[in-house]
């Protein structure tokens, strides 16, 4: 019977790379969402490809171990330069600048925890029901972090008010506005 991948990592790893992972995640998620009405020009483009990467490599983290700690760092730290270069204009562009340096901090630690000598390692390996708090936890967070980026987008602008989805039960009418 084989093992899963990061099976044998500590809660504080496991907390880490998740996090990291969930970050990079929201941050890729609103960098599409930001650069997506302009993909055809070289910012938009930009965008775009620096949240596709970012939500790539998240999938990847979150099934452990964390790839390529050092790249994840430089492109989380490349992806809040150009944030803060194109102009922190709205709060897609602050969600993504703070996702990005949650992340970068979170992959930091990560890369730190690692380095330790085994016997200094906090803690013994994460059991199921840590992995699956620390799972739910940061989806959470980082959901509650995201959506509003999302919103503060152009496809979030544009988005049907929620209520009007043609669920009569629930108050809605049968006709999308937007």
């Amino acid at each position: 019977m084989t093992t899963a991948p990061g099976a044998d990592e500590s809660a504080v790893l496991l907390w880490t790379r998740t996090w990291a992972a969930l970050s990079a995640l929201g941050a890729g998620l609103v960098l599409i969402g930001t650069g997506a009405p302009d993909v055809s020009r070289p910012g938009g483009a930009t965008l775009v490809a620096l949240g596709a990467l970012e939500a790539g490599w998240a999938v990847l983290a979150l099934r452990g171990p964390l790839p390529r700690p050092h790249a994840a760092l430089g492109g989380l730290a490349l992806g809040a330069g150009v944030v803060v270069v194109g102009g922190v204009t709205g709060v897609a562009q602050l969600v993504a600048l703070a996702l990005q340096l949650a992340g970068a901090v979170l992959v930091a630690g990560h890369v730190r925890g690692q380095r330790r000598e085994p016997a200094e390692r906090t803690g013994r390996p994460a059991g199921t029901w840590q992995r699956l708090a620390v799972l739910t936890s940061g989806a959470a967070l980082v959901a509650v972090v995201t959506v509003p980026g999302l919103a503060g987008t152009d496809a979030g602008a544009h988005a049907v008010p929620h209520g009007s989805h043609g669920a009569a039960w629930l108050g809605g009418t049968r006709h999308h506005h937007g």
